[in-house]
């Protein structure tokens, strides 16, 4: 038998999937805990990417049992490194199982003295799903649209994950494995071998990565027959690290599979639709025309309502011609604003907005009220609603001091954990309702999102000016020191500076990307700092006779917001945008075309819109 095996293993043609399929089970899981554990002689660290499913978990017992098995053998224990992508929007049942069953895993591995890491693996706050959707800068991913959702919020942020491992032990020695399986789907399969993934031997992907898929020939019966066997180690053979009683208990509330594979498959987003089919993915998924599983979850969790009817309002409200801002972002090359759908109107962005919050102050009075820990985690923290605030002045279609309104409407305070807290009444909160919906689905008109109704000219008299960054703490010593407050983008400066209290801080041009300073705002050993800090926002920019361009440079005056290398010249760019929006955003009604096509610089003309739309922020981010 062990002759075999051997052979089995080290089989490259087709026949090796047919030969392992028709095993018995238990040779079945014997042949893959021998795959892993022949694979480690090659390798430092192995990357297991989990979601905690049901395939990914099995996935992840072979691979810890096949590291024990291996140390036994050789004294040596190799690093496990366990990856987990958290996008912030995930079925909340979902994120509490992972928590719960790393929890488990973690304590399993320090009992049989293996060396192993958890770590959770989240997208930066302006790549956040609802900080993108409700601060303008994109719109809910939709079955015919794009799945920059996937790489934004799973792929980027666990490719620099991964990319960290590799600097430190370097990416010919780590050894990712994924629980992916032929049988999933036929479009799954189909796309697992057009990739040349294995699961007999590692193979190279095409980004580079050393790879594994040690259960691609398991079929979904053995999956469920390894995990209801899993409380009993004569009936697998180990002792595994959780019973998967938590796991079985999850998918009878579901009846679904799993899309979280997406994180570490490299060509994920390359499928025409890559959350469709059985799935557990983000609560607030627009990929799918319903999310069955969600709504099947009820019956077990009916404190969920509150989510699937955002979802669903989300979903309704994506096609309304009120809900969408009728300008692009970009301004052409001629100085001209293209009138055709972008990014959600102010109005839309701010009822999203206060529904998102409500759901939050909501379920902290329940748990308040109760004594109980919430039933699922924040959908929004404090870092997301000040990129919000942040995303919002920067492009100019939100009257200024939008936001600081609505934070001092919830009684809005942060913590020192990044966590927000409300003080205001219940009477503030807003609830989706089914008559909402309905309402929302009856004025769709998703003929019109593809059309180009013309452009506005907002080209001025300066519209040649070179592009500066306007800073008012330089312009107010402009009398004495002979400076404007505009800075050259090409001149040198200081990488960071120290702010009055002592913090260094980066200065724009030297940040690696846009990011939220919440130790600007916040310090344990002064609790007023949080108050000081939204009293002065309110003072300065809530009465909103100020302009967008202040207001966004005012958040990165107070080191709220920092701003990264290359990003100085696009808050340059913004500023000059929103100069150039003021007058149409003063006088005209932004979410509808007709009122824009008043305006005297109107252009007629323009070819139907057939694609998403982006401007060099999207490109820059993803190249970050």
């Amino acid at each position: 038998m062990a002759e075999q095996q051997h052979d089995l293993f080290y089989s490259a043609d087709s026949t090796v999937s047919e030969a392992c399929s028709r095993l018995p089970f238990p040779d079945l899981l014997e042949q893959s805990i021998l795959r892993i554990e022949r694979a480690l002689e090659g390798f430092d660290v192995l990357a297991p990417g989990v979601s905690y499913g049901k395939d990914s978990g099995a996935m992840l017992a072979l691979c810890l049992e096949a590291v024990r098995r291996y140390k036994a053998r050789t004294g040596v224990s190799k690093k496990v490194v366990v990856l987990t992508a958290d996008t912030r929007a995930e079925n909340p049942k979902v994120t509490l199982l992972a928590h719960e069953m790393s929890s488990q895993m973690l304590a399993w591995a320090r009992a049989q003295g293996l060396d192993v890491q958890q770590r959770f693996v989240m997208p930066r706050a302006q790549d956040a799903y609802l900080v993108s959707m409700i601060g303008g800068k994109g719109i809910a991913s939709t079955p015919s649209g794009s799945s920059a959702c996937t790489i934004d919020l799973k792929k980027r942020p666990m490719d620099l994950a991964k990319r960290e491992l590799s600097k430190h032990y370097g990416a010919g020695r780590i050894l990712t494995l994924i629980g992916t399986r032929y049988d999933e789907s036929q479009t799954r399969g189909e796309r697992m071998r057009g990739r040349g993934e294995r699961f007999d031997v590692p193979y190279l992907s095409g980004d580079g990565q050393w790879m594994l898929s040690p259960i691609a020939d398991w079929t979904v019966g053995d999956v469920w027959q390894f995990l209801n066997g899993a409380h009993d180690a004569n009936r697998i053979g180990f002792e595994t690290f959780s019973d998967f009683v938590p796991t079985i208990i999850l998918y009878e509330g579901l009846g679904e599979s799993t899309c979280s594979i997406g994180a570490v498959d490299p060509t994920f987003g390359q499928a025409g639709n890559t959350c469709s089919g059985g799935r557990t993915g983000c609560w607030i998924c627009q990929k799918v025309s319903r999310d069955h599983s969600l709504w099947s979850m009820l019956d077990r969790w009916p404190e969920l309502k509150p989510l699937v009817m955002l979802s669903e309002a989300i979903r309704a409200g994506h096609d309304v011609r009120r809900n969408r801002t009728w300008l692009t972002r970009a301004i052409d090359a001629d100085g001209c604003l293209s009138i055709s759908a972008g990014a959600y109107s102010p109005e839309w962005q701010q009822q999203l907005l206060r529904w998102v919050l409500s759901v939050d102050m909501m379920e902290d009075r329940w748990s308040e009220n109760s004594g109980k820990p919430r039933r699922f985690p924040p959908i929004m923290d404090a870092e997301q609603l000040l990129m919000i605030g942040f995303f919002w002045a920067r492009y100019g279609v939100q009257k200024p001091g939008s936001l600081i309104r609505i934070i001092e409407e919830f009684g809005i305070y942060f913590t020192c954990d990044g966590e927000i807290r409300y003080t205001a009444d219940l009477s503030v909160c807003e609830v989706v309702t089914e008559d909402k919906i309905q309402k929302l689905r009856s004025a769709a008109e998703p003929h019109l999102m593809k059309r180009n109704f013309g452009r506005i000219n907002v080209a001025g008299s300066d519209s040649g000016a070179k592009a500066s960054y306007f800073d008012p703490v330089v312009a107010m010593f402009a009398d004495t020191s002979g400076a404007d407050g505009r800075s050259d983008l090409n001149a040198s400066a200081e990488s960071s500076y120290v702010s009055g209290d002592g913090r260094r801080h980066d200065v724009i041009g030297y940040a690696d990307h846009i990011a939220v300073d919440l130790a600007a705002i916040t310090d344990p050993a002064y609790i007023h700092v949080c108050a000081d800090f939204i009293w002065w926002w309110a003072m300065e920019f809530a009465d909103g006779s100020k302009s967008s361009a202040q207001e966004l440079q005012w958040l990165v005056q107070t080191g709220v917001i920092r701003a990264g290398r290359g990003y100085q010249s696009q808050l340059a760019d913004a500023q000059l945008r929103c100069h150039a929006l003021g007058d149409v955003v003063a006088h005209y009604d932004v979410s509808d075309p007709n009122s824009l096509r008043q305006h005297p610089a109107y252009v007629s003309g323009g070819e139907p819109d057939t694609g998403d739309q982006f401007d060099i922020e999207d490109l820059i981010m993803a190249a970050v």
